[in-house]
């Protein structure tokens, strides 16, 4: 820790020097911003096992799960046979030690909903051969440098959430995947997922009537699946 500290104190005497600091505190406090999240991810996730994997009363684990969905934000809809999914975020990198912070709160909200269904007689929807769009917003503003390559997010923890209840399998044979990403209002993953003898009429739509492009998203919430 010292030897990091002095490295620290000469690399700011050095941007002093060179009139840099205001670069070098951007780039500290970016650096522990992330650090920071990070932690945070990963101390979110072990308290909720403690809560899961540990002796409290099944009521406690039945509220908790419930109260994922609000403190989260997950929205879930179902119709014209299409499932729209809304994740308050950007999907984590493929890499990221934060990605089970994804998964469980998403199959848990995925769960309640299937269960609600059931007890109003609905059925669940089930696709044999599927296709899923991820829209990644970001919000208006941002540099490019923030939007992710579309093969660096998280994809597999939202396909096998999505897949325990709606696929018949998540193989390449039988599911589809399309990914975009654009500016909008905040930080927001879309998700929609539909048989696949749907999506090319379902895309095609939404570029031409709703603007689904690099610039422009005009989903809202009072039209959620289309």
């Amino acid at each position: 820790m010292q030897d990091g500290l002095a490295e620290i104190v000469c690399a700011r005497n050095v941007c002093v020097r060179n009139g840099n600091l205001s670069e070098f505190q951007n780039q500290r406090l970016s650096d522990l911003v992330l650090e920071t999240s990070m932690r945070a991810e990963r101390l979110a996730e072990k308290v909720r096992n403690l809560v899961f994997g540990t002796a409290f009363p099944r009521t406690y684990q039945n509220w908790y799960s419930h109260c994922l969905a609000e403190i989260h934000g997950i929205q879930v809809t179902y119709e014209s046979e299409i499932l729209r999914t809304e994740i308050p975020g950007i999907l984590p990198h493929r890499k990221s030690r934060g990605s089970d912070y994804l998964y469980k709160p998403l199959y848990l909200v995925l769960r309640e909903w299937c269960e609600k269904r059931i007890c109003r007689g609905e059925t669940i929807p089930n696709f044999k051969e599927a296709a899923i769009c991820f829209v990644h917003i970001y919000e208006e503003g941002k540099a490019d440098s923030w939007i992710r390559d579309h093969d660096n997010l998280e994809e597999k923890q939202v396909v096998d959430a999505l897949g325990m209840f709606f696929l018949l399998s998540d193989g390449g044979i039988f599911l589809d995947t399309y990914h975009t990403s654009i500016m909008g209002a905040g930080n927001r993953t879309l998700l929609f997922l539909m048989g696949r003898e749907r999506f090319p009429e379902w895309i095609q739509r939404k570029k031409r009537e709703e603007g689904i492009s690099k610039n422009r998203w005009s989903e809202t919430a009072e039209n959620p699946t289309g």
